[in-house]
């Protein structure tokens, strides 16, 4: 044999003892992948919608707390008559999931009124009955109560009427 041949031969066979050790090393195992549908999570309003009753203000400014169970109690001297009641939300998503509420931050939601001028009342202090770690029920449901305190100017500049407004219930899961 050439010195070339030689050569050649050798090489072909380190490489050949090379790639057997690194077989005989390697090993194969089967992973598994996974995933999981879930429900959409949603949120929507049922009745009664938030009210926080008939409201009879005294001269200086007051607040109107209603709770998340629909009652609502005025500070200092102003009278709440009517039918008062809490925010109510139904949950709907995968069962025993865990998920976030996002509710309004103050100064976001007033109630707007009549009159010329008419003056808007803030509602503030957003709160919700559902713990600290929000479940959705077993049937695929959970309610979600909602209770909030509302600002009433005094009876001289509060204009008499009806006052409505809008805000926004955020559910996320966890």
């Amino acid at each position: 044999m050439n010195k070339n041949n030689l050569l050649s031969s050798a090489v072909a066979a380190a490489l050949l003892a090379s790639v057997i050790s690194q077989s005989a090393l390697a090993a194969t195992d089967t992973g598994t992948a996974n995933a999981r549908i879930v429900t959409p999570i949603t949120v929507t309003e049922a009745a009664p919608q938030m009210n926080f009753g008939d409201i009879q203000p005294e001269a200086g400014a007051t607040t109107v707390t209603l709770d998340t169970a629909g009652n609502a109690t005025p500070s200092g001297a102003t009278v709440v008559t009517g039918s008062p009641s809490q925010g109510i939300f139904t949950v709907t998503g995968t069962a025993a999931a865990t998920y976030s509420i996002t509710l309004p931050t103050d100064g976001t939601v007033v109630l707007t009124g009549p009159g010329s001028p008419a003056t808007d009342m803030a509602v503030n202090g957003f709160n919700h009955d559902a713990g600290g770690t929000p479940t959705i029920g077993g049937g695929g449901t959970s309610t979600l109560n909602i209770g909030a305190v509302l600002s009433v100017a005094g009876s001289a500049t509060q204009t008499a009427g009806d006052y409505s407004g809008t805000y926004d219930v955020t559910v996320d899961y966890q």
